[in-house]
């Protein structure tokens, strides 16, 4: 840690140049640093061991199990993202495939050969009946 070091017996935190707790007297200054096994909790300061996912004093999560939380969310969040990519696709696709089922290409406003008045081809394809009336 640093500039400091935390007491094994009440989690004091100490000034480096400490070799005991300045608080209970029993702790000492570690010889290196914290080993694999074990892990400072970043709320109470309660050094636990290696092996143990959350405080024994607190409940907080260990930095590892912060982690694998943080990497299971995204990739929940990137399997969402494919799957709203993908219902996207199908549901353009069934639109794209509804338009050319239900508009016979002579009813379509892009048709150079429709004959038809425009507003005729709008109902034609909003599927509303229309009257067209010819004069002459």
């Amino acid at each position: 840690m640093a500039n400091g070091w935390n007491c094994s017996i009440c989690t004091f935190f100490n000034e480096n140049a400490r070799t005991r707790c300045s608080v209970c007297g029993q702790g000492e200054k570690p010889k290196a640093s914290m080993s694999a096994n074990r892990w400072a909790c970043v709320r109470c300061t309660v050094v636990n061991p290696g092996n143990l996912t959350v405080c024994k004093t607190c409940g907080a999560p260990s930095p590892d199990e912060l982690e694998r939380r943080r990497l299971q969310k995204e990739e929940e969040e990137r399997k969402k993202d494919e799957e709203r990519q993908r219902e996207q696709q199908r549901l353009q696709a069934l639109v794209a495939t509804e338009h050319r089922v239900l508009i016979p290409p002579y009813l379509r406003r892009d048709d150079p050969a429709s004959a038809l008045p425009v507003g005729l081809a709008h109902a034609a394809a909003a599927g509303r009946k229309a009257t067209m009336y010819v004069i002459g």
